[in-house]
């Protein structure tokens, strides 16, 4: 979780290719990006996605911006909801951000 105000813009943190965009009920839109050697990420809490699909994205691109939390994240407040994974397995995105 990493906290912002509504309406923020959540840029890409690396290069990726969209591989789905959906609703769900924890983390509303999300939108989840394959990086290649079996990393993914994921951002969710989103709104006005701009990214499709298919979509190759470059490091900076912007991917929408904050929403309203979900009722599963509103103690933490807005934020954008980050998801990193290695074949699967979770890894602490912030030891990959730049600061």
């Amino acid at each position: 979780i990493i906290g912002g105000d509504i309406g923020d813009e959540v840029h890409a943190s690396t290069i990726g290719e969209v591989i789905s965009i959906e609703t769900t009920a924890q983390t509303g839109v999300t939108v989840t990006m394959s990086l290649g050697s079996g990393y993914q990420v994921v951002y969710g809490q989103l709104k006005d996605v701009c990214v499709e699909k298919g979509q190759r994205v470059e490091k900076g691109d912007l991917i929408g911006c904050i929403n309203e939390p979900t009722k599963y994240y509103s103690v933490e407040g807005s934020n954008i909801y980050m998801k990193l994974t290695k074949d699967g397995n979770p890894v602490n995105p912030m030891n990959f951000l730049e600061s």
